[in-house]
């Protein structure tokens, strides 16, 4: 390919220019799983600005259509995990096939295509792999209560719903966490890949001591059936390790899960109390800145998000 010709096909490719974009489309690139016919008609009818609005508020729109297709169709995509275990045993198969039908389901016909956005948005940031272990069967319950619970909500919300999700206890090892063997694992990934990142100031006491405060956080195992039995986060305060901790400068005081709740270390880590200096890109000053094994599938219920506002911690 000569030069002319090279120059005349990057053309095919140059970016448009800003006054040159269909505002409808534009939007719908950017808030959407993709155009189709009626959307565009839908968003050029009633206009850009109204659309945004339309879309950060789902709960006014009409999902129950889609909603019940997805229940006749994949049943398995919002069972409980004690549900599951009994009809599938120990297949993954037809989880894991309901799960990715629902949410191709959702993407392809919901008119809340903004939040089913930052539901796959939010479900990657907090995933579980359910492959390890028994987690497939609570993924499901991990969607419905973290993801979908919270993807157009509060932070503080989603990641308080994450930690005490029987799904993540498991895939990351807490659920097995004790004070004389505190695990990190599920600290690790708070702090370097849910919070602050590789680079956020904390250090290796800072993950150990995070793991500290998160012994006892588990998981109920599969006890006679109750309907208030199914799947639940349980805090063993036994297996708790009840020394003071020191997080990112803030002492911790060890007097088990209900002051973890209200002094949360998932509070801790958001409004992290050492300044460090943000990116250049992101226009924000550093000034602004915030100082057992498994025989049997355990049960489930809904997992217990954090406050909305600062809580208090003396």
């Amino acid at each position: 390919m000569d030069r002319r010709t090279f120059l005349g096909l990057s053309a095919v490719f140059a970016p448009t220019l800003a006054e040159d974009r269909d505002p409808a489309m534009h939007v719908i690139n950017r808030l959407t799983f993709g155009p189709t016919p009626e959307l565009l008609d839908h968003v050029r009818s009633i206009g850009v600005d109204a659309y945004i609005e339309e879309q950060l508020h789902p709960e006014q729109l009409d999902t129950a259509p889609v909603e019940q297709e997805a229940a006749d169709l994949f049943p398995e995509a919002s069972a409980d995990p004690t549900s599951l275990y009994e009809e599938v045993g120990t297949r993954r198969g037809p989880i894991i096939q309901a799960l990715a039908g629902a949410t191709t389901l959702r993407a392809l016909k919901s008119p809340a295509q903004l939040y089913e956005r930052m539901v796959q948005f939010w479900g990657d940031h907090v995933n579980v792999f359910v492959n390890k272990g028994p987690v497939v069967y609570f993924k499901p319950h991990d969607d419905v209560h973290v993801a979908r619970a919270h993807a157009l909500g509060n932070f503080r919300d989603l990641l308080g719903a994450s930690a005490h999700s029987p799904a993540m206890l498991i895939y990351l090892d807490n659920a097995q966490s004790v004070a004389v063997a505190p695990n990190e694992n599920y600290a690790r990934e708070l702090l370097e890949l849910h919070t602050l990142g590789v680079d956020g100031g904390y250090t290796e006491d800072d993950i150990k001591e995070t793991a500290r405060a998160l012994t006892g956080w588990s998981v109920d195992g599969l006890p006679a059936r109750r309907d208030d039995a199914q799947g639940v986060f349980r805090f063993r305060p036994n297996l708790h390790d009840r020394g003071r901790k020191t997080v990112l400068g803030v002492t911790l005081e060890g007097d088990g899960e209900a002051r973890g709740r209200r002094c949360s270390i998932c509070w801790r880590v958001i409004r992290r109390p050492r300044a460090i200096s943000p990116p250049s890109w992101c226009g924000v000053s550093s000034r602004t800145s915030h100082p057992p094994r498994w025989s049997s599938v355990p049960p489930m219920s809904s997992p217990r998000p954090g406050a909305t506002s600062a809580p208090r911690c003396g």
